[in-house]
């Protein structure tokens, strides 16, 4: 990646879901998602839950619980706070995801290097 930002997506496209799942790199080798939490801002992490490093979500943008506050590890359950990645409960509880440098401006979401 250069040193410049690079689009994600466009803040709306979170509406839907909460959550956008991406791939980033060069070459594009890497995935992550972006989520908005409680209090409007935008969070993005890889997508690797830190148990045993399989995606949180199983397809799609689906990323948070049934009630929608935490985002949900779909293959073992565990727990992760939005605002700081950190693992509330489940198998790797204490544990957190791996942040990535976002900014949400001009009504888009952008991943830094």
């Amino acid at each position: 990646m250069s040193e410049r930002p690079w689009r994600i997506c466009a803040a709306a496209d979170l509406e839907a879901t909460g959550a956008k799942e991406f791939e980033y790199g060069n070459p594009r080798q890497y995935w992550g998602f972006v989520v908005r939490t409680g209090a409007g801002e935008v969070r993005a992490y890889v997508n690797a839950c830190p148990h045993v490093g399989l995606p949180l979500n199983l397809s799609g943008d689906h990323f948070f619980d049934t009630e929608g506050k935490l985002l949900l590890c779909q293959m073992h359950g565990a727990l992760f706070r939005p605002d700081d990645g950190v693992c509330v409960s489940g198998p790797c509880e204490g544990e957190g995801l791996k942040p990535l440098r976002v900014e949400l401006r001009d009504g888009a979401v952008w991943l830094w290097p």
